[in-house]
């Protein structure tokens, strides 16, 4: 958050200060072009340009998978997991462009038959990195870039305070309660209509002490979760139809296994955990969408995620440990200047 601040005052101040041409938020020539057609498009934003994603995503939970990846479906019970996000990114050189996201998350659990009826909502932890451009090439377009992240987090991590039993748990969630750090490369290649985009990424999920994990043997709470470390990758193939952009894309994640456990003394506080049995695995989901360039400063896209492959469900509703079954729906409106 606090990055936020500091990168949104940066660029305030940058905007008073220049002189006349020179500013992030006036006409200026030393604008790179940036095209209307998202086929045309590196995966890094031009010099000069800011763009603000205003984007909407709601998740219907529908069941979980099983430890040998079969599907389980819930007779009665439905999540509900929306999310609101403002992504900013800001093309800082020809070689550079630096982005942030802060989300914001609600949820609801419904069991008719149990009576059950639980809401709540929570900012999400943000997320903020770079991106560095290694080739581009314009006629046909070439893309190929290296990327930082980092997610802090800031999201509620507990539900209740566990006196009185589950019946006092009212709430959610939202968060892993530990950081995480990504490195990754983005490809992209345009043959004359089609484009095909590409991404691979390693994610470090480091450690922490978490208010949702309560140790029962020694009636500890602020337990120490070791969420699995991630490797993910996408391939997304679109097709442009005048200011239509349709594409489908594959997302493969491959997942090691979580340890959780009580803080230890020393430089390693994780060897007092243990692996979760079977918490590692593979998901695959299929992601098709729609994007409408009305011009080169809006956009406005659609789309839907559905899993196809998923692995055992052991740490409801914490969305970002063990997603799951069911289909998501969103769309974003991007504004640039």
């Amino acid at each position: 958050m606090r990055f936020v601040v500091m990168f949104a005052t940066f660029l305030l101040g940058y905007a008073q200060t220049a002189h006349a041409g020179g500013g992030p938020f006036s006409a200026k020539a030393m604008r790179e072009s940036f095209s209307t057609r998202e086929v045309d498009r590196s995966l890094l934003l031009p010099k000069g340009w800011l763009e603000l994603s205003l984007g909407f995503d709601y998740k219907l939970g529908v069941g979980a998978w099983g430890a040998d990846g079969s599907r389980q479906k819930w007779e009665d019970a439905r999540w509900h997991y929306m999310t609101e996000r403002a992504t900013l990114r800001y093309g800082l050189g020809p070689r550079v462009e630096l982005w942030a996201e802060i989300p914001v998350h609600q949820a609801r659990l419904v069991n008719e038959p149990l009576g059950t009826d639980i809401k709540d909502w929570s900012m999400g932890d943000p997320r903020f990195g770079a991106k560095f451009n290694l080739i581009s090439r314009d006629v046909p377009r070439t893309s190929f870039v290296l990327e930082f992240g980092y997610k802090g987090p800031a999201a509620k991590e507990s539900p209740a305070n566990y006196i009185g039993g589950p019946n006092n748990v009212t709430g959610f969630v939202f968060t892993t309660g530990t950081p995480d750090l990504s490195v990754g490369l983005g490809a992209k290649q345009q043959v004359g209509p089609v484009g095909f985009t590409g991404h691979v990424a390693y994610v470090h999920r480091f450690s922490g002490v978490v208010q949702y994990l309560v140790e029962l043997e020694n009636n500890q709470f602020l337990g120490r979760i070791k969420p699995g470390d991630q490797v993910k990758a996408d391939l997304d193939v679109g097709v442009q139809l005048g200011p239509v952009w349709l594409h489908t894309a594959g997302k493969v994640e491959w997942r090691d296994v979580t340890r959780i456990g009580t803080s230890s003394r020393g430089s390693s506080p994780n060897s007092n955990t243990d692996v979760v049995a079977e918490s590692d695995g593979t998901a695959f989901d299929v992601s098709p969408g729609i994007v409408l360039n009305l011009s080169r400063g809006v956009d406005v896209s659609g789309y839907a995620n559905i899993p196809l492959v998923g692995e055992d469900l052991q740490f409801f509703p914490i969305e970002d440990l063990h997603p799951t079954r069911g289909p998501t729906f969103g769309g974003a409106v991007e504004l640039r200047y």
